[in-house]
């Protein structure tokens, strides 16, 4: 199991237009079950009061992209969306728990489909079932 965050500056519409480049890549080379969060990233630049000690020449930027359009990108494409700002701290801790959580459930998940398979296979192999369906005609 893996897992992999698909990033964009908040402030850039650019970067977020890059986004579907990055996610056709992952798509194309990554296992299909990887764990995905897009991350939107410069949160402390585009949210007000966040930096708890904002300088004079810290301002706030224009947000680039809304955290609808964002949330329905990940939607459409079944990942997980955040905002964060490395500059503060905020969310990137729980970014990488969320990961971490996600890609455990995806491990759990495959873990008993697994097992529940081998479980059928041995049954079926102790029983004579080969899965294949006979009519026996009298």
């Amino acid at each position: 199991m893996c897992g992999a965050f698909v990033c964009f500056d908040l402030t850039d519409e650019d970067s977020f237009s890059a986004v579907n480049f990055w996610l056709q890549d992952l798509n194309a080379n990554a296992p299909k079950n990887i764990v995905k969060i897009l991350c939107g990233l410069k949160l402390d630049l585009v949210q007000p009061g966040l930096l708890s000690e904002r300088r004079n020449s810290d301002v706030l930027v224009k947000r680039g992209v809304s955290s609808e359009q964002a949330t329905m990108f990940a939607q459409r494409h079944k990942m997980f969306y955040m905002e964060v700002s490395a500059k503060t701290g905020t969310n990137v801790e729980q970014a990488f728990y969320k990961m971490a959580q996600e890609v455990h459930l995806q491990w759990m998940r495959n873990s008993q489909q697994s097992a529940a398979s081998s479980v059928k296979a041995s049954t079926d192999s102790r029983s004579g079932y080969t899965g294949e369906q006979t009519t026996h005609v009298m």
